[in-house]
């Protein structure tokens, strides 16, 4: 057989990588594990993230540096600022609108720990400093934690000021303004300092991750409802903490919130919360479960994350729940998101890696599933399929098919 000459071989290598090449992109694109997640079905969407809203502000409005909560409401964004006293609101686009709150930071001021009162934590208006009497009559918040919208009201969970242990402001409250910025109530919370909040159905919901409880009040009256899981009131965390060593802190912390894995208990720190169907759901990481309470904050029951031999979830610490039932659940360890079906089995797992560090996350009917990161970008995940051949996401919109 003769041999082949350079040239010849030089062409037909060519021409085997072309028909390699051209076989390879004629063949359908199957979709890897990470991107369909457990549980995927090809002949029907699952929720994929389809675009990240990136939220613009004008020259002259300083940048987000720590977003803390997500609201959706009436076509608006709600974005909470926890390093500024303010919470910003965008269209579905990401372009501006307004501010709500004057947007100032909070220096530490130095408060002693017996201006706090035996029979109530708010300080009287002569022992605020006075760089902060302003503030105190215009009943503007402070640092928010937690933002939602409720039946054309904007409530805002804010923080209490504090250098330390030793030094505290005000007790944490739910604030209520309209969408507009003007200040109309106020909800005064017994114990829970947040960060974690809800406002649906009439009733708001305060998840703590200092007491590890749950905190529920009329949001209509500021009635409280209930609390579960907490050991001490917040003046008595305030007065053990300062007479704790700094050194000593942290494990006096973690020894006093442990509270234990009995239902209505929950162990290590807490996670979000959700209202629905008259049901208050509650992510309870150190425990690798989901709670579920009545509005009363008393137990019903609780959602394991392993079931049968399947991880359901491991470390919530995010859990919202659609219209239709569905519980999205954000894992702390899977670093990605569980969807449950109505009756609590596993529908399936998606976002694997998607979402850096994610804080808050809102549910919004024809939209899908909006998540928060911790630098202000908001990943919309709505039910898609793919281009089999190209991978191409499709979308096909929030919860339908």
């Amino acid at each position: 057989m003769p041999k082949l000459t350079l040239p010849l071989t030089k062409a037909l290598h060519l021409a085997l990588s072309v028909l390699a090449l051209l076989l390879f992109t004629s063949c359908p694109r199957v979709p890897s594990a990470i991107e369909t997640g457990t549980g995927y079905d090809l002949s029907k969407p699952i929720y994929r993230e389809v675009r990240v809203i990136e939220l613009r502000l004008p020259d002259g409005v300083p940048p987000i540096r720590q977003a803390t909560s997500l609201a959706v409401g009436e076509g608006e964004l709600y974005i909470a600022d926890g390093d500024r006293a303010r919470v910003l609101v965008f269209d579905l686009e990401g372009n501006f609108r307004r501010q709500i709150g004057n947007g100032k930071r909070i220096a530490p001021y130095q408060i002693p720990i017996e201006a706090v009162q035996d029979n109530d934590i708010w300080l009287k208006k002569e022992e605020l400093p006075p760089e902060l009497e302003q503030w105190y009559e215009k009943r503007e918040f402070f640092r928010p934690l937690g933002v939602r919208y409720f039946e054309g009201r904007v409530f805002i969970l804010t923080d209490y000021i504090s250098s330390g242990a030793k030094q505290t402001l005000y007790k944490p409250g739910i604030w209520i303004y309209t969408p507009e910025g003007e200040f109309e109530d106020e909800i005064k919370l017994v114990n829970a300092m947040g960060p974690f909040l809800d406002v649906s159905e009439g009733s708001a919901a305060v998840a703590d991750r200092w007491m590890l409880g749950v905190e529920v009040h009329s949001a209509e009256s500021g009635k409280l409802l209930g609390i579960l899981g907490m050991k001490m009131s917040f003046r008595q965390l305030i007065r053990n903490l300062a007479a704790v060593e700094e050194s000593r802190r942290e494990a006096y912390i973690k020894g006093i919130v442990n509270s234990g894995t009995d239902l209505g208990k929950f162990g290590g720190l807490m996670g979000g919360v959700d209202i629905f169907h008259g049901k208050v759901l509650v992510a309870d990481p150190g425990n690798s479960r989901i709670q579920i309470l009545r509005l009363d904050a008393s137990p019903m029951q609780s959602i394991d994350g392993l079931e049968e031999g399947v991880v359901r979830f491991k470390t919530p610490l995010l859990v919202e729940v659609s219209p239709e039932g569905e519980i999205f659940v954000w894992d702390y360890t899977l670093r990605q998101f569980s969807l449950l079906n109505p009756d609590f089995s596993l529908a399936y797992q998606f976002g694997y890696g998607k979402v850096e560090n994610p804080v808050d996350m809102q549910y919004a009917e024809g939209l899908g599933l909006l998540v928060l990161d911790s630098k202000g970008r908001v990943h919309l995940f709505a039910k898609a399929r793919i281009n089999p051949r190209t991978g191409e996401v499709i979308e096909t919109g929030g919860g339908s098919e």
